[in-house]
C-alpha cells in the first residue's frame, strides 16, 4: 500500500489560495475510484479530502461509507483544521458524503457560531446542522447575533419553513 508514503497529512497544504499535494495524488484516487480498490489505510484518505471534496474520493467514500477510523480523522480535521482552506474543502466533503456524529456536530456549531464573517462556508456548516435537526431555538439565536447577513438571511428562512411562531410574527 502505497498511501501512507504520501504523507498526506503533511503533503495536503493550502497556503492561501493554492493547494500542494502530492502529484500522484489524483491518478491514485482516480484508480482507486475507477476499479473499486479496497483500500486497508482509508482513514489516511480523508487527508485527501482537505483538497479533493469532490470526484473520485467522494465516489470512494459514498460507495464504501466511512469507517470508523477515517471518521475519526475527519472529525478531529474539523474540530482543529490545520488551515481555513483546509476546513472549507472538509465542510464540502462532509455535504457530499453520509457521516454524522456528536463530534462533528460540535465543531460545525463553533464554525457557524464564530463572530467574525465566514462567508459561504459558514452557511453550508449551518445548512449541515439543519438537515441534521438543529433545534429552532438555537437557529433563532443564529439569525439574532451572527454577524454573517447571508446566515442570517438563512437561519430566518429556516425558521420560517418551520412555520416558527414567534419569528413569523415578527416578519
Amino acid at each position: 500500500d502505497l498511501i501512507p508514503d504520501l504523507d498526506l497529512l503533511h503533503s495536503v497544504v493550502h497556503v492561501g489560495n493554492t493547494l500542494s499535494q502530492p502529484r500522484v495524488l489524483p491518478l491514485f484516487l482516480q484508480l482507486i475510484d475507477r476499479y473499486e480498490l479496497k483500500v486497508d489505510c482509508e482513514e489516511l484518505l480523508i487527508y485527501a479530502a482537505m483538497g479533493w471534496d469532490e470526484g473520485p474520493l467522494v465516489s470512494h467514500f459514498r460507495r464504501n461509507g466511512l469507517s470508523d477510523e477515517a471518521k475519526a480523522v475527519l472529525e478531529q480535521l474539523i474540530g482543529e483544521p490545520p488551515s481555513q482552506g483546509a476546513l472549507d474543502s472538509l465542510i464540502r466533503f462532509l455535504t457530499k458524503v453520509d457521516a454524522w456524529s456528536d463530534s462533528l456536530e460540535a465543531s460545525l456549531r463553533r464554525v457557524v457560531e464564530q463572530q467574525a464573517d465566514g462567508g459561504y462556508m459558514q452557511t453550508l456548516a449551518f445548512e449541515l446542522l439543519v438537515k441534521h435537526g438543529a433545534p429552532d431555538e438555537w437557529i433563532e439565536q443564529v439569525n439574532k447575533i451572527s454577524v454573517n447577513d447571508d446566515l442570517k438571511f438563512r437561519a430566518f428562512d429556516v425558521l420560517v419553513e418551520r412555520q416558527h411562531r414567534a419569528t413569523i410574527e415578527r416578519s
